[in-house]
């Protein structure tokens, strides 16, 4: 079973995913499902169930189940009118923004999803505090990935933690400067409501169990059978160290053959250096 070819997702099939009609009914409906349950709740904590008030409630003449409702079919609205085009725009947005934070020296956290920083005993804050690792080369400078804890329980997924270093200061993602800086015109809530949708998807295909190969540029984010990691590209890996490098492909697709265990090829093992994730 394990040598079978498994097709690989990338970032394209993903945004196909974002903008297919499929995925707008799905989310109409779960927006109607809001809708039904608010009026449900109002009902039964108004002390009455009778069916006039229920059809009432659902239909907006009661101003809480009008609220409930407006809310989630704006929401089903703004990502049905989304297009392909639009998905693709705000990937290369969010990814330039990515990259023009490591090319910078900082980090970048995509919160409840990702966090692409440097790490290395250069950005030790208080010098009396000793590095977690000991290895002599954490003084290297290195590319790390950290998934959030959020995002690998929600997707119910394994990842396997770099040794702790400190860290460069990272920024949280801000669309209003991603809109401004980093884009052609696309609105702050497009690029925040598009681009949950994409790391949803993401998240979806990991764990169903999908060989994922997704290029963020910098690097990409690898996956297969709910293991997850991420690799950067050679361009901001350090000289000197052995590091895998994202060119060098998927190496979770030769680890989970060849070994029951989760250790990754190629990578370094448990306090030592890594290329991240």
């Amino acid at each position: 079973a394990e040598s079978r070819i498994m097709p690989t997702i990338g970032i394209g099939d993903i945004i196909d995913g974002c903008a297919s009609t499929g995925n707008v009914g799905g989310r109409r409906g779960r927006a109607g499902a809001v809708i039904r349950s608010s009026a449900s709740q109002l009902v039964s904590s108004e002390g009455g169930g009778n069916e006039v008030k229920l059809r009432e409630a659902v239909s907006g003449s009661d101003s809480a189940a009008a609220s409930v409702a407006g809310t989630a079919r704006a929401s089903a609205l703004r990502l049905s009118s989304n297009t392909k085009d639009d998905y693709t725009a705000v990937w290369a947005a969010v990814t330039s923004w990515i990259a023009h934070q490591l090319d910078a020296g900082q980090g970048a956290t995509l919160t409840h999803f990702i966090k692409l920083t440097w790490a290395g005993s250069e950005y030790q804050r208080d010098a009396s505090v000793p590095s977690p690792a000991t290895n002599a080369q954490v003084h290297e400078r290195r590319p790390v990935a950290l998934f959030s804890e959020q995002f690998l329980s929600k997707y119910d997924l394994r990842f396997r933690r770099p040794p702790e270093l400190p860290e460069a200061r990272s920024e949280d993602v801000n669309y209003t400067k991603i809109s401004y800086c980093f884009s052609e015109g696309l609105s702050k809530d497009l690029l925040s409501s598009a681009f949950r949708r994409i790391a949803d998807r993401i998240g979806e295909s990991l764990r169903a169990g999908d060989e994922v190969d997704i290029d963020f540029g910098v690097g990409r984010l690898f996956g297969r059978q709910r293991t997850c990691c991420f690799l950067f590209e050679s361009r901001y890996l350090p000289d000197g160290l052995e590091l895998r490098s994202a060119g060098q492909g998927n190496p979770l697709r030769a680890s989970l053959a060849s070994s029951a265990s989760s250790r990754l090829p190629s990578l370094p093992a448990a306090g030592s250096p890594t290329g991240g994730g």
